[in-house]
This record gives structure tokens, C-alpha cells and sequence, in this order.
């Protein structure tokens, strides 16, 4: 698994100087231009990618990524807390080597209905609407074993404070309502290739070759795995604002307020 961390606030002082720096480290759903600097056939550094945004930067949907959207709202707002961590598909806490650098307000969200991605419902010949039920079967696995994971962490790392992000849950409610997010397609991408075939065209990465829809905010996926702004503007919010349903203990708001 793929371990993704944000610190929105590492602020500290050298000499009369203050430093506050945002750092991410993570997969492609957070990636905003490492990519770039890799060796890897999957690359968002080219149109149409980043059409809604300041063009491709790297990022792997049409504008900004979930942290681009809680990083904005909280990076100056709350830039006197220290060791801000956003964990996505989090794994183990290993070695405590950033509890051991100051992390302790933790937010940790649990691995989606990756069954529903366009990617999932082609190569399991899903009909219509309809989501891959193993893929979905074995994330609900995995985040069970999360949610233990947490429970046994706040016990064992005096002073951190994790919360557990219900992901799943909330891209659940956004596949079977996404009528009432303003989302009208959530079956087939947005950044499409044509001419390769029904089945095809929606397994290949965005490219320069894609066609792209005019209305980016209609669509829940951009490209085959990765999400639309307007989906992951969705989840960020509720991140941020949601009740005990949608994150536990208490959402992303009131941690940074604590």
C-alpha cells in the first residue's frame, strides 16, 4: 500500500525566521508534478490534464487535488500548528519516525469504492451504474483492519490525535445520489480516447490524443482511476465539515481548531 502525508503546518522557528512549508508524499491521487521526475509510463504532465487548473502541472485530474482544496482553506489560517499530517491509504505508523518529528493532529482516511471507478466496472464488464462488488469487498477488508489500527495508535502515541476519514462511506453516498452533487455521468471518464473502442477508450490515461467533455463539474472521473474536481471537492468538505459519520472523532475543522 501507499503511504500519502500532508503537514499543512510544520512551523518552526530558526534565528527571527519562521518556516511553514506544505509537504505531500503519496500516490497518484495527491500527486501534484513528482511524477514528473520519475521513471513511469503514466504520466499528467501534458493537456488536457490540469485544463481546469494552471495547466498540466502533474496533477492527474482537470484542477486540484484533495489537499490542494484543504491546503487552501487552512495553510494560513492555522499556520501557528505544528505537525498537521494527512494520512490517505495509510499502512503502519512505522518506527513512530514522524511522531518522533512532531506529528500528532493525524487525519486518516480509509481506501474508497475503488469497484466504481471506470476503470473497475470495464474489466468486470459492469452494466450500467452497477460498481465491481470484489474490488469494493476487499477495500471494506482493508478498513476494518484501519479503523483497529487507529484505536491501537491513539493508545500507543500519547499526545496524537488520529481521525479516522470514512471515505468509503462518503463516495458510497456520492455513487448512489451524485444527482444531487450536480454530477450527471459517473459510469465513463471525462478524458476519454476514441477511436479505440467502446472498452478501450476508457482504459487509457488522459493523453494529448484524449477527447475531454466541455462540462468537467457533470463528471465524477476525469480518467479512468482518478476523480473530477468536482468529486473530490465533494470529499474534501466533508473531511472538513462533516458529522461522526463522515469522519471520527471530530472532523478536520475541529482538529485544526483544537
Amino acid at each position: 500500500m501507499l503511504i500519502s502525508l500532508s503537514m499543512l503546518s510544520n512551523h518552526r522557528s530558526y534565528g527571527a525566521e519562521e518556516q511553514i512549508a506544505n509537504f505531500v508524499f503519496g500516490d497518484s491521487d495527491v500527486d501534484v508534478g513528482n511524477n514528473n521526475y520519475i521513471v513511469s509510463l503514466l504520466k499528467a504532465n501534458s493537456m488536457p490534464n490540469g485544463i481546469d487548473y494552471e495547466g498540466p502541472t502533474g496533477r492527474f485530474t482537470n484542477g486540484r487535488t484533495v489537499i490542494d482544496i484543504i491546503g487552501k482553506l487552512y495553510i494560513h489560517e492555522y499556520c501557528t500548528i505544528s505537525s498537521v499530517v494527512f494520512l490517505y491509504v495509510f499502512l503502519r505508523f512505522k518506527d513512530c519516525r514522524l511522531y518522533n518529528m512532531g506529528a500528532r493532529k493525524i487525519l486518516v482516511t480509509n481506501v474508497p469504492q475503488i469497484g466504481c471507478t471506470p476503470f473497475e466496472r470495464r474489466i468486470n464488464l459492469c452494466s450500467g451504474n452497477q460498481c465491481a462488488a470484489y474490488p469494493n469487498q476487499l477495500a471494506q477488508l482493508y478498513n476494518v483492519q484501519l479503523k483497529s489500527l487507529l484505536t491501537e495508535l491513539n493508545s500507543n502515541l500519547k499526545g496524537s490525535k488520529f481521525l479516522y476519514g470514512d471515505a468509503y462511506g462518503i463516495f458510497t453516498d456520492f455513487v448512489y445520489n451524485y444527482r444531487s452533487y450536480g454530477v450527471e455521468i459517473i459510469g465513463s471518464p471525462c478524458c476519454h480516447n476514441a477511436g479505440v473502442g467502446s472498452l478501450l477508450g476508457d482504459l487509457i490515461p488522459c493523453n494529448p490524443t484524449s477527447s475531454v467533455c466541455s462540462d468537467r463539474s457533470k463528471y465524477a472521473f476525469w480518467d479512468p482511476v482518478h476523480p473530477t474536481e468536482a468529486t473530490i471537492t465533494v470529499i474534501a468538505k466533508r473531511l472538513i465539515d462533516g458529522n461522526i459519520t463522515d469522519i471520527s472523532p471530530i472532523n478536520v475543522r475541529q482538529l485544526l481548531s483544537s
